[in-house]
């Protein structure tokens, strides 16, 4: 409410992009909800037209801006796992002209893998992502992301080697060493398990 009382005060780009970004956290937490009241399905319509609108008014007052795309094409991602029809299309489009204003930002190809996630091909989303760590390869994001992707299709010992990746780019992030933890459990690693564990609580 702040954020929309600032922009009705002052209409700045980043104000619409603020809210856009308020207004898909509500779509992603809505849609995680298993059996939605009315109220709730019209609160996830009512995010859906008010995040389209900042987003799209943030990119006719800034249209050079990458992250105003960004957050549209996010947008859009959420409607296409929930079926949206067209949503997909716009999806990319909005993310591919991220892309192309940001070329070396590898955010906006990690957005390209999600959305491929979220539609079950993984073979795409598993490509992007990598593609992402070349942009940039000390990217935990992408380097986590990969790594639920080789969790959820059975590949583990693909996830410990990227998880193990991120520990040695972040070796003082207690949560990376607590899921390298929970991996070689999976594996019945216990040594290796243990002493992942007990650097994460050390740290």
């Amino acid at each position: 409410e702040q954020i929309a009382n600032l922009f009705t005060l002052n209409q700045n780009d980043r104000f619409a992009n603020q809210i856009a970004l308020y207004q898909l956290a509500r779509l992603n937490s809505l849609l995680a909800l298993q059996d939605p009241t009315a109220e709730q399905q019209q609160q996830f319509q009512n995010a859906i037209a008010n995040g389209i609108n900042s987003a799209e008014q943030a990119i006719s007052l800034d249209p050079t801006e990458p992250r105003h795309h960004a957050v549209l094409g996010s947008i859009y991602s959420v409607l296409a796992t929930a079926g949206v029809e067209g949503s997909r299309e716009r999806a990319e489009t909005a993310l591919a002209r991220a892309r192309e204003l940001d070329p070396r930002n590898p955010e906006h190809t990690l957005l390209e893998a999600q959305l491929h996630a979220r539609l079950g091909e993984i073979d795409v989303a598993r490509e992007k992502a990598l593609e992402a760590v070349r942009l940039k390869r000390n990217y935990t994001d992408a380097l986590y992301f990969s790594s639920q992707l080789e969790i959820a299709a059975g590949n583990t010992p693909a996830a410990i080697e990227a998880t193990q990746a991120m520990v040695s780019l972040e070796p003082q992030n207690a949560a990376r060493y607590y899921q390298l933890g929970v991996l070689h459990t999976a594996e019945q690693n216990i040594d290796e398990a243990i002493v992942a564990f007990e650097r994460a609580v050390s740290i």
